[in-house]
């Protein structure tokens, strides 16, 4: 199901970054997780700048994922960019997933590789900010991200209302 957000972001498709189908044997992109009680975590240093900024936009979560303008916040690896950062994801369906970095995957992680972590037998690529302990693509979170995979990503570099607020602070 190819949602309204092709509409929103993601018709340039320059700088695309292709996620291959499988890395050392495992499928990448079929699972997604989450990062649960976004709104209560101690969030420091670059992703507390993406949370306060969320916080001024109301607080918003759609279908228990945290929002800022139609854009999901979501946790991903340094491959894809940086905190802040306005990105595209692609799933295989055509669907476009607007996102704003909220955090990076723990590169330190055991679990960790270049396209996100090993989950059980599949890497994940997106971890979602969300409401509750409840993964992407099940009931009551976004349940229409069940099934397809993350196929690329496109950097759109950094969200302007983020860039905005950290130059007037340093302005």
């Amino acid at each position: 199901q190819v949602r309204e957000y092709t509409q929103i972001l993601g018709r340039d498709r320059t700088n695309e970054l292709e996620i291959p189908e499988t890395l050392n044997g495992l499928p990448i992109g079929w699972s997604y997780t989450c990062t649960p009680d976004y709104a209560h975590r101690g969030w420091l240093y670059e992703p507390q700048k993406v949370f306060n900024l969320w916080c001024q936009y109301g607080y918003v979560y759609q279908e228990n994922v945290a929002l800022i303008e139609d854009c999901f916040l979501i946790a991903c690896a340094p491959t894809y960019g940086n905190v802040g950062d306005y990105v595209t994801f692609y799933l295989d369906d055509g669907t476009a997933l607007p996102c704003i970095i909220a955090d990076l995957k723990n590169e330190n992680d055991p679990h960790y590789t270049s396209y996100g972590h090993i989950l059980g037998e599949e890497i994940d690529v997106i971890e979602a900010e969300t409401m509750k302990l409840a993964n992407p693509g099940t009931e009551g979170c976004v349940p229409w991200w069940d099934g397809p995979r993350v196929c690329s990503c496109v950097n759109h570099g950094t969200y302007q209302p983020y860039w905005e607020s950290e130059k007037m602070k340093a302005g």
